[in-house]
């Protein structure tokens, strides 16, 4: 999934991370060379990801912070992508149009947006989970990718 964001953002551009939890996606990115901030409304799960920055090695490189999706405390215009793996989804529909604002708001001018949500289809994920991953990484079988140039809507 991030390695399809990858292909179309600048090396070294600045990546949102929304629902970030435990990192791993926001540390991949952080990994090949993008400058990531994760954003999770949970305090504990931002003070443990960012404990784990320096494990990680990736400091100036990473930072998680507590907020939530509707009030983002950042620029207009700040991020070259931003990615949602499964945040989504767990809103409530009528607060799409805010969430979807936001998004469009902290967006470099034809920046990228990449959503991935899970379905009823999906519901047991068909092996898209960490903890049935060897390795903690998501897998991509029956997941469709959405990606949208510039604005979501």
């Amino acid at each position: 999934g991030a390695k399809k964001l990858v292909e179309k953002l600048p090396i070294g551009g600045a990546v949102l991370d929304l629902g970030s939890g435990r990192g791993l996606i926001a540390k991949n990115l952080a990994e090949m060379g993008f400058k990531v901030i994760g954003i999770d409304f949970e305090e504990d799960i931002v003070d443990k990801a960012n404990m784990e920055i320096k494990d990680w090695k990736l400091e100036g490189k990473l930072k998680f912070i507590k907020t939530d999706v509707f009030h983002m405390p950042f620029t207009d215009g700040s991020f070259d992508g931003v990615c949602d793996f499964g945040l989504l989804e767990n809103l409530y529909q009528e607060d799409w149009g805010a969430y979807a604002n936001e998004i469009n708001r902290i967006l470099k001018p034809g920046g990228f947006y990449l959503n991935v949500s899970l379905s009823r289809k999906t519901i047991n994920f068909l092996d898209f989970s960490p903890i049935n991953s060897k390795d903690g990484e998501f897998k991509d079988e029956d997941v469709h990718y959405h990606f949208r140039n510039g604005k979501y809507f």
